[in-house]
């Protein structure tokens, strides 16, 4: 198994662009239409803004674990 050295530059970095991503994906979660005509329009719409969501929890949780690292990198 390999072991993988971290510094805290390399989080840091890594926590900024889990930032970006939860940006991007925020702003196609805005431009998604809130109301779509016809019911196959409305679930393909709902799968879509599911995804961003899963997306956004899923970036923020990594975002913790980051901090979590960096928290014991510093003790």
């Amino acid at each position: 198994m390999t072991t993988l050295n971290l510094t805290t530059k390399d989080i840091l970095s890594d926590i900024e662009g889990f930032k970006e991503r939860i940006y991007k994906a925020q702003q196609k979660l805005q431009i998604l239409p809130k109301n779509s005509p016809g019911p196959q329009e409305r679930k393909r719409m709902k799968f879509k803004r599911r995804i961003l969501e899963q997306e956004i929890d899923h970036v923020k949780r990594l975002i913790r674990i980051a901090k979590e690292a960096l928290g014991e990198m510093e003790q």
